[in-house]
């Protein structure tokens, strides 16, 4: 899972990869005035890092998780400041 900031040009200012070896994907994301949310799923038998120290482990199948990330940053991607499985 990349997130990925580009300026009105289309222009990428930052970038940042999340995740594992194993498949994950991003369902939706989700803006407040201070934060940005990510919904997605992990799969089977993998674990993810969310850039926090938090690691999701999956407990069979295809597991949800919800990331919240701040929305303070400019050039550069903050880690998740948490990190749920769903």
């Amino acid at each position: 899972m990349a997130l990925v900031r580009m300026d009105g040009s289309g222009n990428v200012q930052a970038r940042v990869d999340y995740g594992g070896a194993g498949s994950d994907s991003v369902v939706d994301v989700l803006f407040s005035p201070v934060s940005m949310f990510v919904v997605g799923n992990i799969g089977s038998g993998t674990s993810e890092n969310f850039g926090s120290g938090t690691t999701l482990t999956t407990e069979g199948g295809l597991d949800g998780f919800i990331a919240r990330f701040g929305q303070s940053f400019t050039t550069s991607f903050p880690a998740a400041t948490w990190v749920r499985r769903l």
